[in-house]
């Protein structure tokens, strides 16, 4: 089963860079049965239209992730589930 993490920044995000310290480094670390992938929206023509965005992709399920505090309040216990 395909389990895929993908983080969607951009450098000058303040709450792009405050979430992966607080969560994302330490949560990539403990989730290692999952493929990680950053991209930041400067670097690609089509991408969300708010950051920080992470699309969290469990086999043919996906759950998205909007803002900072959706983020920081859900992804951890999604992942425990």
């Amino acid at each position: 089963m395909t389990k895929e993490i993908i983080v969607y920044t951009a450098t000058w995000c303040k709450k792009c860079k405050l979430l992966k310290t607080e969560l994302l480094d330490e949560l990539q670390k403990d989730t290692t049965d999952f493929t990680w992938t950053f991209i930041d929206v400067d670097e690609i023509d089509d991408g969300p239209n708010s950051i920080p965005y992470i699309s969290v992709k469990i086999g043919d399920n996906t759950t998205n992730f909007i803002g900072y505090n959706e983020i920081i309040q859900s992804l951890e216990m999604s992942l425990i589930f």
